[in-house]
């Protein structure tokens, strides 16, 4: 079992905080890094709605727009990863598409959507 120590160094050395690096559900993992993700996305979808309006956008708009820009950002993202990790995928192609496995390139995600 995979633990996290959080330490607070201006709090002393009692303060620290020992957790697992992910919640489980059944045999399900889901790992902290990925709820913090999932939160500042619809965090910032809902920002985006809510100022649509100033810039002449309806919510649809924004939706749309999601709709199409999110699963172009996990493909480029995790394209530009095998691009630069093929010694890994070049004698299994079918790993190319286990993104669960982990190997998403953030530059790749933000590359396919300019």
């Amino acid at each position: 079992m995979q633990n996290a120590t959080i330490s607070f160094p201006l709090l002393g050395e009692g303060f620290k905080l020992d957790i697992k690096s992910y919640l489980e559900i059944g045999s399900f993992r889901i790992h902290w890094y990925g709820i913090i993700i999932a939160i500042g996305f619809v965090l910032a979808v809902y920002y985006a709605i809510k100022r649509s309006k100033q810039f002449g956008l309806t919510e649809d708009n924004i939706i749309d727009m999601l709709i199409c820009a999110v699963p172009l950002a996990i493909i480029g993202a995790r394209a530009y990863y095998v691009i630069f990790s093929w010694e890994e995928y070049k004698d299994n192609f079918i790993d190319v598409f286990k993104i669960w496995q982990g190997g998403l390139a953030i530059y790749g995600g933000i590359k396919a959507l300019s």
